[in-house]
């Protein structure tokens, strides 16, 4: 069973027990695909005829022509270990994009054992029938998988469970099947379906399909501009400030150092959440209370004196549940920063003056304008490198 491919046996083209099964399948109305040969032998033995299993492969093109065959429902039912539960992520999604209808076999078990062979051996038969007839829907399925794959006890590890459930529950049409998830993930994770439901909405925002551009216009492609030149450099002013605003949102201490060092932001939204923080820190006896995701309620608490609350609102929980990364908080990281977004601002504040300047003159001008100012960044530079000295 375990040998390798050969000219006649290809084991990406052939589904174990599938020829026994057709009649079965279309019987009962449904075929479990299962890990292994000794998985449809323990089916059999426990009366269940309607079971097949790949060959220690992936699940093909062969294969999901095979399962079209067949005419009935698809029951999921890999290993339970981890990478059994992975190899069953995959066949999801190339189960959805053929468009074949299928059900999951609950992942969620008061057992150990990790297929059927060992779930017939160690609790019988009527055990292994029970399992198989626990059918769970993808959302719990998901649920079940990255609840065991992060640690929600911890801040980063909620937001990598939510940050995972993102694509399918974009994907959700129907508001009843949408709230439910909601709803799940809120119980397991603590967040406020208002947070969640914001955060979802954020992300069908940002991954909505592009329309597709009939020509190829990469040909046309031109040298930078100026103007594009400076939203580079506004992009790393972007990007810094956003750290900045993180910090500020998990640690109260961070906003201690943002407000006797810098104390404005020149992304309004990121300013309005930082003077809702202070606010939010002032209204607390203590600050040792402080947590992140109470800010949305205190939000919708009509005493709030912030304004354009739906914006700020979705802002917050999309900056709460970002899947990125950031380094340990430390005062003098937080500092650097200050000091990045402050030589930023000045570059920016320098190129507007500079942009307004050569407006509507002449190319010649420009051209030389552009020669004045890199001779006098040129001493410039070569001044703070004397002065290092």
């Amino acid at each position: 069973m375990n040998t390798s491919d050969t000219k006649v046996f290809n084991k990406s083209n052939i589904l174990y027990n599938y020829y026994n099964a057709i009649s079965e399948a279309r019987k009962v109305g449904y075929v479990y695909i299962l890990e292994g040969f000794m998985d449809v032998i323990a089916c059999f033995r426990a009366g269940i005829r309607s079971a097949i299993a790949l060959m220690g492969t992936a699940l093909t093109k062969e294969n999901i022509q095979s399962l079209r065959y067949l005419k009935c429902e698809i029951r999921l039912c890999l290993d339970l270990d981890r990478p059994g539960q992975i190899n069953t992520e995959k066949i999801i999604s190339l189960l959805d994009s053929s468009d074949i209808r299928y059900k999951l076999v609950n992942n969620d078990v008061d057992f150990n054992e990790k297929d059927c062979d060992e779930i017939l051996k160690n609790h019988g038969d009527a055990k292994l029938r029970e399992y198989l007839g626990s059918l769970i829907t993808k959302g719990e399925w998901y649920i079940n998988f990255y609840s065991r794959e992060y640690d929600l006890n911890t801040a980063d590890g909620k937001k990598s469970f939510v940050t995972s459930l993102l694509p399918y529950a974009a994907s959700l049409n129907d508001a009843l099947d949408l709230e439910e998830l909601v709803n799940r993930i809120s119980s397991k994770t603590g967040y406020t379906k208002k947070v969640l439901e914001n955060y979802i909405a954020t992300y069908k925002v940002k991954n909505k399909p592009q329309p597709s551009v009939e020509n190829d216009v990469s040909q046309y492609q031109e040298q930078p501009t100026i103007r594009q030149i400076v939203n580079k450099k506004k992009n790393r002013l972007s990007a810094t400030e956003e750290t900045v605003i993180r910090y500020i949102l998990d640690y109260p201490e961070a906003l201690k150092v943002y407000n006797e060092n810098l104390g404005f932001l020149t992304n309004n939204v990121y300013y309005q959440i930082a003077l809702l923080v202070n606010e939010y820190l002032d209204s607390l006896p203590d600050t040792h209370n402080y947590e992140a995701k109470n800010l949305i309620s205190f939000i919708s608490d009509d005493s709030c004196a912030v304004k354009d609350k739906d914006l700020i609102t979705r802002e917050i929980s999309s900056l709460m549940t970002n899947s990125n990364k950031l380094a340990p908080y430390s005062n003098e990281y937080m500092l650097s920063l200050i000091k990045t977004i402050e030589a930023e601002t000045k570059k920016a504040r320098k190129q507007t003056e500079f942009q307004k300047s050569i407006s509507g003159k002449e190319t010649d001008d420009i051209l030389k304008a552009l020669a004045e100012k890199a001779a006098s960044r040129k001493s410039d530079l070569k001044e703070s490198d004397k002065n290092r000295r």
